[in-house]
This record gives structure tokens, sequence and C-alpha cells, in this order.
């Protein structure tokens, strides 16, 4: 569910993909698989299906919300539920 601010990327969502085995401490960002997460007054639930690289290990899945400090054009945000990781076999 997205209602997020859409103005000049002010607030943004962002899915990252970090090595498990480098946390907690370092974080290593292995890949982005979805940038600059945006949208107002949403209409329901959006699906979000993305290819994460072949070959990474043991991997954390990462939902970032960034705003900025300005909360006079506040909307109600980012909602995230039902996620599900797939591999294929090789």
């Amino acid at each position: 569910w997205v209602d997020i601010d859409d103005f000049n990327l002010l607030d943004i969502g962002t899915v990252r993909i970090l090595d498990a085995d480098d946390l907690p401490g370092t974080v290593t960002e292995l890949a982005v698989v979805a940038a600059n997460i945006q949208g107002l007054d949403p209409a329901g639930w959006v699906e979000l299906s993305a290819d994460i690289p072949d070959g990474l290990g043991n991997i954390v899945v990462e939902f970032l919300f960034e705003s900025d400090s300005d909360a006079t054009e506040d909307s109600s945000g980012w909602y995230i539920d039902d996620v599900k990781v797939t591999a294929t076999a090789p």
C-alpha cells in the first residue's frame, strides 16, 4: 500500500538486498531491486515483483523508507504485507 508524497523525491521507498553475513555491523548492499517508490491516493494493495541477482548467498531484504523533515505535506506512508522470496533450483 503506497501513499508516499511524490514531491521531488523527498519521500521515497527502496527495496535493497543486503549481505546477511555482514550483519549486524557492516551494511553491504548487494543490489537495489526497486528504487524511488512513491505514489499518492492509493487505490489498494499493489503487488511488486522484482528479480534478485543469482549467486548472492545469504541475504537480507530491506524495505527502506526515507522521508524529509517537512511534515506539512505528509501522507500516510508505505505498508508492506505478505512478503515472499522464492528461488529456482540450480
